[in-house]
């Protein structure tokens, strides 16, 4: 099991998106630690590091979120930002994504 473990920590290239970016390069395989200390410094370390969170939905709602932004005043949560030259839509810096897959007649989540 632990010679298994190494193995596939050196044999780790990094995990990559469908569009073949570089999505992590820090493999976790299996974690002891000797002392107390040590361990709580990568824990805090892996929790610090930003989580790939986003809000999904459909183009409908994509489409009303994204003419609210655009009337957007200093006292609204949403906004629309140019990244990599192309706007972005985020709420309360979590950014909003389509996915087609939702429909409008979903039953709530709760």
């Amino acid at each position: 099991m632990v010679n298994q473990l190494i193995d596939s920590a050196l044999r780790f290239e990094g995990c990559r998106t469908e569009s073949g970016e570089e999505k992590r390069n820090d493999g976790r395989f299996g974690y002891v630690a000797p002392f107390l200390k040590q361990a709580k410094e990568v824990t805090w370390d892996i929790l610090r590091k930003p989580v790939d969170e986003a809000i999904y939905c459909n183009t409908t709602i994509k489409e009303y979120l994204h003419n609210q932004a655009l009337q957007a005043n200093s006292n609204t949560f949403i906004r629309v930002s140019e990244v990599d030259g192309e706007e972005k839509i985020s709420f309360l810096g979590m950014p909003i994504r389509e996915a087609d897959a939702i429909l409008n007649t979903e039953a709530q989540i709760s």
